[in-house]
């Protein structure tokens, strides 16, 4: 069970991070920081597999997390803000960021990120039932499913994510994740 730490000082959003992930389905364990100094203490006692940080936050931000995390840790880290023009995207990847997302990013996308971060080989796709729970589908019988979607809806992108229950943004990123085209 893949253990993730979500760090933001904003209880409202944390709190909806963390139900998300707790909720979909996916089995990842979660733990939550209010701070970045809060973040490195449980750092320190456990070992996780993903950091998902804001970046704004009081005394110490996201980047300077990020550094902390990259110099003493082995671990992944998805910048998860509402500001992205504060700081570019690129900037923060240069700086050491796995993934960035804005909030509130939709969840197909919010859990793929996640999904591609702890599974680099890509073996599954997670797609959202009935809008929220979350199911992982292995690529190799996705891309036959969206296949024989485009082929019945003759190549409408949004005709087949409607077909699917995602959104069109969510197929798009199924498409070029499977390298598919119309």
């Amino acid at each position: 069970m893949p253990k993730i730490l979500l760090v933001d000082d904003i209880p409202e959003f944390v709190e909806a991070e963390y139900e998300m992930l707790k909720e979909c389905g996916l089995g990842y364990d979660v733990k939550i920081a209010s701070s970045p100094d809060l973040a490195v203490q449980l750092l320190e006692k456990e070992k996780f597999d993903l950091v998902i940080s804001d970046l704004m936050m009081p005394k110490k931000n996201g980047i300077e997390l990020l550094h902390e995390i990259k110099r003493r840790w082995d671990t992944p880290v998805i910048i998860y803000t509402a500001y992205s023009e504060a700081i570019h995207p690129s900037v923060m990847m240069r700086e050491g960021a796995d993934a960035v997302m804005t909030k509130p990013a939709q969840l197909e996308v919010f859990l793929n990120t996640i999904r591609a971060i702890l599974d680099p080989a890509h073996a599954t796709t997670v797609v959202l039932i009935h809008g929220y729970k979350a199911l992982e589908i292995k690529n190799q019988v996705l891309a036959q499913m969206i296949q024989k979607v485009l082929n019945k809806t003759e190549g409408n992108i949004t005709a087949a994510a409607e077909m699917m229950d995602v959104s069109r943004e969510c197929f798009g990123i199924m498409m070029r994740r499977l390298n598919i085209t119309k």
